[in-house]
């Protein structure tokens, strides 16, 4: 999927209106997932995603964190709250939207990724 088809997919699935907010929120959602998933496993997602989005989801370094939906909608949260184009308070949306969108995108990426998340996980997305 390309970035203008990625954009467009986040858009449709959220409040987002503008591509800077799509690309910010896409990017804070992301690189807390590679902070959540291992290495082999974003880089896999980083190759169905265009360039900028590749780098946000390959950012962290070392061996996945163990942490709950919970945990991962305030490290979202924390993010979206230090750029000025968003509002953290808008998380929970902006991540169900990436997800899906990110779900859409990967094909059989995703399954492998969501293999590596505990079952709570799936409310972030499934809404």
């Amino acid at each position: 999927m390309n970035h203008d088809e990625f954009v467009r997919t986040v858009q449709a699935q959220s409040d987002l209106s503008d591509e800077a907010r799509v690309s910010a929120a896409a990017e804070s959602v992301l690189a807390v997932l590679s902070e959540r998933l291992n290495h082999g496993q974003c880089e896999e997602l980083a190759e169905a995603l265009p360039d900028n989005l590749a780098d946000a989801v390959t950012q962290a370094d070392g061996d996945a964190e163990e942490f709950d939906a919970d945990e991962f909608v305030q490290r979202v949260r924390r993010r979206e709250d230090e750029r000025e184009e968003l509002d953290g308070n808008d998380a929970p949306t902006h991540i169900r939207s990436v997800l899906m969108s990110l779900m859409e995108s990967t094909d059989d990426r995703w399954d492998d990724a969501l293999a590596q998340l505990p079952e709570d996980y799936r409310r972030l997305y499934e809404g």
